[in-house]
């Protein structure tokens, strides 16, 4: 069946293209023309909300080499941007070293979602739920600029994106964890705010992770990251100096608060 005069004006040409050096460079080219496309359900969401227009073209990430999977390697772990949401809950990797963020995977929409919805595009959004338990293990990304791979932190792609480029993979350093021993015990939390609405982002994310050092009653090391649809807060670290070598009592909370209300709210 041949498709209407409004279909044509609303479908997108599709590419795939066979290594993230040619993505990059197609999206360079194709600059407001295009968009990427992992799982594709943020997209859709917003297409039929009508908050954002269907592309000319769909860059297609699908066909990619090297960028689905979890695998561990001698400084981290390294979770490939297409890697599902469901694969990431389920992994016993994460769920042992960095749980925050299998807690963060398990509260993202419905499970018909979560088996779409790739890791790369929660981040690549901005506003994903899985950036404040990224944010926490200090997470580092791994782009394709077109000419070569390039590594930076999480924190600092946040601060200011940088456009045009393929995001390969995430890596979450096991050096947040070397400080752990047997005296240890962690704490973890995470949670979000959101709207009765489906679909709609979280109006804040909470992500705690600290340890508890059982032999002097002091933290080791202590971690909050705020997140919310409208800004995210990737360069606060006070929360670990405000903490760290404070005994866990009830005062040691008050001198903590006004900074994380602070961030907050800016």
């Amino acid at each position: 069946m041949a498709m209407s005069l409004q279909e044509r004006e609303h479908s997108s040409f599709v590419i795939q293209p066979a290594t993230a050096e040619e993505a990059a460079k197609l999206l360079q080219s194709l600059e407001g023309e295009a968009a990427i496309v992992a799982g594709g359900t943020l997209l859709r969401t917003h297409w039929e909300a009508g908050t954002a227009a269907i592309p000319r073209y769909m860059i297609d990430l699908g066909g990619l080499p090297g960028i689905t999977g979890i695998t561990n390697s001698d400084s981290g772990l390294m979770i490939g941007a297409m890697t599902p949401l469901s694969v990431c809950r389920a992994s016993s990797l994460i769920q042992n070293a960095f749980p925050l963020l299998t807690e963060a995977c398990r509260s993202i929409a419905a499970p018909s979602i979560r088996n779409l919805a790739t890791l790369g595009g929660n981040i690549v959004s901005a506003i994903g739920d899985a950036i404040p338990a990224l944010l926490v293990y200090e997470a580092v990304l791994c782009w394709h600029d077109g000419m070569q791979e390039q590594r930076e932190l999480l924190a600092d792609w946040l601060r200011q994106p940088r456009k045009g480029r393929i995001l390969l993979r995430v890596e979450l350093p096991f050096s947040y964890t070397e400080e752990m021993n047997s005296n240890m015990k962690r704490f973890t939390a995470f949670h979000k705010i959101g709207r009765r609405e489906a679909f709609t982002p979280s109006v804040v994310t909470a992500a705690v992770d600290g340890w508890l050092d059982t032999s002097t009653g002091c933290w080791g090391k202590f971690a909050l990251r705020l997140a919310g649809a409208k800004r995210q807060r990737p360069g606060w670290k006070r929360s670990n100096s405000c903490c760290r070598g404070t005994r866990l009592e009830q005062h040691c909370f008050p001198k903590c608060t006004p900074k994380f209300c602070m961030n907050l709210s800016r």
